[in-house]
């Protein structure tokens, strides 16, 4: 108890009763334990069912949209009140429970946010949810009193609820969680158990506590990892809710009542929602991490213009440990006078920068690794201080490429990396323009402001990649900062596998320059990178330019390049492999012996006068071998499924008339002598590659015996399994692999063999089988539409790692135990044998 708590009280004790005293008891009051005062933290401990709980609720009949009034079993304080034996609180099936006399709606799916005066609540998950109805797996709403006086522990359990979403209850969830509330301590905890939430619908729960009205709260929030989720800024915070954010088994969330601060106090660190803008800010919420909570402590607001100035008291912003600044147009410092007894202490400040609309210019010789980015107008949108975005935010913004999905909002990040798959052509990162997220003919610009005052002819070189489509990048001039840009980019450059260096000359000797990158998408297959940026005035001996390498085979290919009037001689490597080559003249380099379907970096020296040198790259990817029949990859047929991986990118059509659906884009072959009368062959595609394979007897253009094409047509990486029947043993056959649509987003696929194919074998489509979640962490779920008999796991080695057997039409699969990585499972049901590919974390 404080020294302020004690004297409160003393005061109380002495007071005449009547208004002194009521503003005596106000005053103390002020000094208790508020719900946004409360402590966090979690932890990972197991999840215990109630074996007897009393059931106040089942199914969407009485556990939907309903409150209940049980009574305490004990004392219990919350919110600075305390609630005797027997005093009813409010459990509410939408995944909360509220104190005081007042109850929450049936229908309260914001128990926090809401403004209902109720005396305050805690919500495990607060949102539209409801028993199950399914029959299997009824939902239930109960409670039950565990342990022994003074420990004993109210437990509310929510057992087998589901998520309403889209007009409709999701039937495939299987939420578990329980709210304690425990005697003596006081402390609230949330627990989480091993829950189910279907893929078919993205909601959001609010967790945390309320106090006797919502500007009062303590909660959390996050997108991505219930087990990682932070602070809540606003009383409407949430968190996400889909089939991979979820609470994990055994996840507990504790709040404990804040006890008397201690003098001296821990002041923290300042943190502010919004750190950067251009103008103005329009508002940024002031908070402190790791400073002290607690009956007594109060908060002072204080601002400077520096980090090491003067600091001045903010008028009208209370003792709150929170502030928010509206309309700041000047680059502020903010920190927060912490106090407890009489002793006060400062947090270290925070900067709210406000820059000028027009960026600094930056001076000559100007690099650009895009490793760090900041926010000067939005959120980590530019790689510096010199560099403006537009737009800020959007599919159409530039990041650094692992950024996009996290501060930008960008699309499709379950398809990752297979639209950008090369991070960077030097250090870690890069800059990435989400062509692949981006509606078609869209642009977004990225632009340098720089000095190019300093005499002389400039050269500006960089690495770009933009492996396939129409997409493209112009470089842009403007010698008035930005106001009007000269007519012709100084260079549009389209596609380029891998990251290629790229050069260009060109005169300009404004103070006031501004160079734009400027990519226009195609909403094609891949992503617009740039990296490495060298901007300069021309050097005595600069490095080649390179042009686009031509006669590309899965074997050769052509490099070609621009020399320099300064170099007497070139040094010419390539890698993987290569042995260098010195060129007297500019000549085109005639590169044999590659590998089919490699990237290969080409750098070329330039040999100058008195010794000096410069050097440039290029990148190309070889095309893939086994494009023509005679190229025919092959397989070999294993008693286990085998995958390996290939691709029709880069694939042209072969023009084999077919019986099966026509090629839309290329093909390529595979051969296979067959070791046994039946064969299960398993094309796996990525995203948006509807695959088709063709199977044929003797040669290329021999007898058709059988064509697959009956999973996702339209694309949606469907799985093809074609059950081959009376081969003959030794025979030589053929596969021709390919798409059924114009526009194939990926051409990558996992194909197998397997020797024989188990009996009875028959479709399995996707209508009638599912498996989820994948990429999956502790439990892989498989149904079918007749009885599974077994499930096998199998590593990328083949070896089996994990064997289950089942009888029923839904089986659950524990993985916990496997390392993460990637995995082949194989399911055998009455129906026949199906095969995937999942992914452990």
């Amino acid at each position: 108890m404080t020294k302020k708590l004690r004297t409160c009280l003393l005061q109380i004790a002495s007071a005449k009763l009547g208004l002194a005293a009521a503003f005596v008891l106000a005053g103390c009051l002020e000094l208790q334990a508020q719900a946004n005062l409360y402590t966090f933290s979690q932890s990972t401990g197991t999840y215990t069912p109630l074996t007897s709980p009393t059931v106040l609720g089942t199914g969407t009949a009485t556990a939907d949209d309903n409150t209940y009034q049980v009574a305490l079993p004990f004392n219990f304080t919350f919110n600075n009140v305390t609630y005797n034996s027997g005093t009813n609180i409010s459990v509410n099936s939408n995944g909360f429970v509220a104190f005081g006399t007042t109850a929450p709606l049936g229908a309260t799916y914001t128990p926090l946010s809401g403004t209902t005066a109720y005396a305050g609540a805690a919500a495990a998950f607060g949102a539209d949810i409801s028993g199950s109805s399914v029959a299997a797996n009824t939902g239930e709403l109960g409670y039950e009193t565990i342990g022994t006086a003074p420990n004993r522990i109210l437990v509310i359990q929510y057992k087998n609820f589901v998520r309403y979403a889209n007009f409709a209850y999701v039937t495939a969830d299987l939420l578990q969680f329980q709210i304690h509330l425990k005697e003596t301590s006081n402390v609230i905890e949330f627990v989480y158990g091993n829950s189910t939430v279907a893929t078919s619908a993205s909601t959001t729960a609010q967790v945390g506590l309320r106090g006797a009205t919502n500007a009062v709260f303590a909660n959390r929030t996050t997108t991505t990892n219930w087990s990682a989720s932070t602070a809540g800024v606003t009383n409407a915070a949430t968190m996400a809710a889909t089939n991979t954010v979820k609470p994990s088994n055994g996840l507990t969330f504790t709040y404990t009542p804040p006890v008397p601060c201690t003098s001296p106090p821990a002041a923290g660190t300042t943190a502010a929602t919004v750190t950067a803008g251009c103008t103005t800010i329009a508002s940024t919420i002031l908070s402190l991490n790791d400073s002290q909570t607690g009956t007594g402590v109060t908060y002072q607001w204080q601002q400077s213009s520096s980090i090491d100035g003067s600091y001045s008291n903010v008028s009208g912003t209370g003792t709150n440990a929170t502030y928010t600044v509206t309309n700041l147009n000047t680059t502020t410092y903010y920190r927060a006078a912490v106090t407890c007894s009489g002793s006060t202490v400062y947090s270290t400040p925070v900067a709210v920068n406000v820059y000028p609309a027009t960026p600094d210019y930056a001076s000559l010789p100007y690099t650009q690794g895009f490793e760090s980015w900041v926010s000067r107008c939005g959120n980590t949108e530019v790689p510096g201080l010199n560099w403006k975005a537009t737009p800020l935010t959007g599919n159409n913004s530039w990041r650094r490429n692992d950024q996009g999905f996290i501060t930008s909002g960008w699309s499709y990040p379950a398809d990752e990396p297979a639209p950008y798959p090369v991070a960077a052509s030097q250090g870690s990162y890069s800059a990435r323009f989400h062509s692949y997220g981006t509606s078609n003919n869209t642009q977004g610009s990225l632009d340098l402001y720089v000095n190019l005052s300093a005499a002389g002819t400039k050269t500006l070189t960089f690495d770009y990649t933009n492996p396939t489509g129409n997409d493209k990048l112009d470089i842009l001039l403007s010698n008035d900062g930005g106001t009007t840009w000269q007519p012709t980019p100084i260079l549009t450059l389209t596609t380029n596998t891998g990251f290629g260096g790229q050069s260009v000359t060109f005169t300009a000797t404004s103070a006031t320059s501004v160079i734009r990158f400027r990519a226009t998408s195609d909403f094609g297959a891949d992503d617009i990178g740039i990296d490495n940026i060298r901007l300069e005035v021309t050097p005595s001996c600069p490095g080649v330019a390179f042009q686009p390498t031509t006669a590309i085979t899965s074997t050769s290919a052509t490099v070609n390049f621009t020399g320099v009037a300064s170099g007497t001689s070139y040094t010419v490597t390539y890698s993987p492999g290569g042995t260098p080559q010195n060129l007297n003249t500019v000549a085109p380099i005639n590169l044999t012996d590659l590998s089919p379907y490699t990237v290969y970096t080409v750098t070329i020296t330039t040999n100058c006068s008195g010794g000096e040198t410069a050097t440039a790259t290029t990148t190309f990817r070889t095309a893939i071998g086994n494009d023509d029949c005679a190229g025919a990859v092959v397989l070999t047929p294993s008693p286990m499924s085998m995958p390996v991986t290939y691709t029709t990118t880069g694939a042209t059509d072969s023009g084999v008339t077919s019986a099966c659906t026509e090629a839309e884009t290329g093909d390529v072959w595979f051969t296979f002598v067959a070791t046994e009368a039946t064969a299960l062959i398993t094309v796996l595609p990525t995203f948006d590659f509807d695959a088709v394979i063709e199977l044929r007897e003797g040669n290329c253009n021999g007898t058709a015996l059988a064509c697959r094409d009956d999973i996702d047509e339209g694309g949606g990486a469907g799985t093809e399994t074609l059950n081959a029947t009376g081969l003959t043993v030794g025979n030589t056959y053929y596969l021709r692999v390919y798409s059924a649509l114009a526009n194939p987003t990926s051409g990558n696929f996992d194909i197998s063999i397997v020797g024989q194919a188990p009996a009875g074998t028959a479709d399995i489509t996707k209508e009638t089988f599912k498996y989820y979640p994948n990429p999956v962490v502790n439990e892989l779920t498989i149904k079918a539409s007749s009885a599974i008999k077994q499930v096998t796991v199998y590593n990328l080695l083949g070896q089996k790692v994990l064997d289950k057997k089942g009888s029923q039409t839904e089986e659950l699969i524990n993985v916990s135990s496997l390392t993460a990585g990637t995995y082949m499972v194989s399911v055998q049901s009455e129906l026949g044998v199906k095969q995937f590919k999942i992914v452990k974390n």
